[in-house]
C-alpha cells in the first residue's frame, strides 16, 4: 500500500492488484468499460483507489482540497495499474472491459456470485493447485478461443466463451465435474459483465503466474507468429490428444481427466522437454 497525504488526511492507497478490493475492481471494471475521455477516466479510476465514491459530497471536498499540484500528483498514484509490459493474452488482444495492458490479479476476490461459488477460496492465490487437469483444458480452450472471437469482433462468440471459462471456475457447489460440464456456461451467463471481467482478469493474472514456470508447454511466439495453444475452431482437440498421450490410451484418460491440473502441467512440461532434449541431440 501506498499512503497519501493531502489536506490533514491520510489515504492507503492500492500499489498492485492483489491490494485492490473486490469492490474497487468492479467499480474499476465500470469505468473501463465505458466509452470516455482518458482524463476522465484517471480521475475516476483515482477516486476508485481512494475509496472516495462512498460519498459525493467528500469526493467533492477532496477536489476542492487540492491545487494543481497536488491534483497533478495524486493521478501518479494510478499510473501503475497502465504497465507498460505486454498484455500476456493471445494475439495481444485486449479485453474491452480491461485495463490497457491488463492486470496481474492473483488473489481470488469473488466468492460468490448469482448462485455460484468459485472453486478456489477467496484470497487464495493457488487457482492452478485447485483445478482438475481436464477443468485446466476446458478453459484455457475458452479463454484462447474468447480472444480469437475478439480478434474476429465475433461478439456473440466472445459473450460465450467468457461465459464457459467463467462457467468452470464458478459452480453450484464450488465443484467442477466433467458430467456437468455443458450446464456451466448457461449458469454463468447470468453472471454481471463487470463481475465476469474481474474474473477474467484473475484467470490471467494467474496465468501470468505459470506459464514461466512451463515454457515448454507455452513456449513464447516469435514476433508475428501466433501462440502455439488451441485455435477457436479444433475446440480444444490439441489439448484432449495431449491428454490422451499422457495417459497412455483412451481408457486411462478418465484417470488422467481427475489428475491435478499443476501435477499434470508438470508431467507435461518435463515430457515436452525431454523430447526437446531427445531432437537436440539426433
Amino acid at each position: 500500500m501506498n499512503t497519501y497525504i493531502v489536506a490533514n488526511k491520510r489515504y492507503d492507497v492500492p500499489s498492485r492488484w492483489n491490494e485492490l478490493t473486490q469492490t474497487q475492481l468492479l467499480w474499476l471494471a465500470r469505468v473501463w468499460s465505458k466509452e470516455t475521455s482518458p482524463q476522465r477516466r484517471a480521475w475516476l479510476t483515482l477516486l476508485i483507489l481512494l475509496q472516495l465514491w462512498k460519498s459525493a459530497r467528500l469526493t467533492w471536498d477532496w477536489y476542492l482540497w487540492l491545487n494543481h499540484e497536488d491534483r497533478a500528483n495524486a493521478l501518479i498514484l494510478g499510473e501503475w495499474l497502465h504497465s507498460d509490459d505486454p498484455s500476456d493474452s493471445p494475439q495481444g488482444e485486449i479485453h474491452p472491459h480491461s485495463p490497457p495492458q491488463g492486470g496481474n490479479l492473483t488473489e481470488c476476490k469473488v466468492g460468490r456470485v448469482k448462485g455460484l461459488r468459485c472453486v478456489v477460496p477467496v484470497g487464495s492465490e493457488d487457482l492452478l493447485g485447485h483445478m482438475v487437469y481436464r477443468q485446466l483444458i476446458a478453459c484455457e480452450t475458452a479463454y484462447v478461443r474468447y480472444y480469437h472471437a475478439l480478434r474476429d469482433k465475433d461478439t456473440e462468440a466472445a459473450k460465450v466463451e467468457l461465459a464457459t471459462l467463467c462457467g468452470n471456475l464458478y459452480t453450484p457447489d464450488g465443484q467442477w465435474s466433467d458430467k456437468q460440464e455443458a450446464d456451466y456456461p448457461k449458469a454463468a451467463a447470468r453472471i454481471p459483465m463487470h463481475y465476469q471481467s474481474v474474473i477474467l482478469w484473475w484467470y490471467e493474472g494467474c496465468r501470468k503466474e505459470w506459464k514461466p514456470l512451463h515454457p515448454h508447454v507455452y513456449p513464447t511466439p516469435k514476433k508475428g507468429d501466433e501462440e502455439k495453444e488451441p485455435s477457436r475452431d479444433d475446440g480444444g482437440a490439441g489439448w484432449l490428444y495431449v491428454m490422451r498421450q499422457q495417459a497412455g490410451g483412451p481408457i486411462q484418460m478418465a484417470e488422467m481427466a481427475y489428475t491435478a491440473a499443476d501435477v499434470a502441467l508438470y508431467d507435461l512440461e518435463q515430457r515436452l522437454k525431454e523430447q526437446k532434449e531427445k531432437e537436440e541431440r539426433k
